[in-house]
């Protein structure tokens, strides 16, 4: 029996190109799941009125990469 840590040291060996193709295929074969995904819609759609209202401004370029720390 192949584990995880097999698959994933296997995976890494592949191309760029190939790793996209694993990953895309993966993500294919994992159900949606309705609820999370019209709740991730939603929380969208409140975000994108906020912003367009003005009444989050959202952040600037240098803003947001200065957030990027570990």
């Amino acid at each position: 029996m192949t584990t995880i840590d097999e698959v994933l040291r296997s995976a890494m060996e592949l191309t760029e190109e190939e790793r996209l193709l694993v990953s895309s295929k993966l993500l294919e074969s994992v159900p949606v799941n309705e609820a999370r995904e019209q709740a991730w819609l939603a929380e969208s759609d409140r975000r994108l009125a906020r912003l367009l209202s003005g009444e989050d401004p959202g952040l600037t370029l240098e803003e947001f990469w200065a957030d990027d720390k570990p």
